[in-house]
């Protein structure tokens, strides 16, 4: 039975500290989550969301170079009135 309790308790303290329950200053549980703090670890989540939307736009336009759905001239091709070069 000592056991058991021991465990329940355990558990209760995993969770609260899971959830990042803290007492206020006047002695009462926060009804409010915890506010996270930016970190170096947020702002290099959100540099390399933004290379992955740009790796996702340059994989499209050359998906769109290879089926040849692109409506304007490829760059490796000259346009109307130019010369290809040697």
């Amino acid at each position: 039975m000592i056991t058991g309790v021991a465990v329940l308790g355990v558990l209760a303290g995993s969770l609260a500290s899971f959830f990042r329950l803290s007492t206020g200053d006047n002695g009462q549980a926060s009804n409010q989550p915890a506010e996270p703090a930016a970190t170096a670890s947020d702002a290099a989540l959100q540099v390399l969301a933004s290379e992955v939307t740009a790796l996702r736009l340059q994989v499209a336009a050359l998906a769109e170079r290879i089926t040849g759905n692109s409506s304007g001239p490829r760059p490796d091709e000259p346009a109307a009135g130019e010369e290809a070069p040697p």
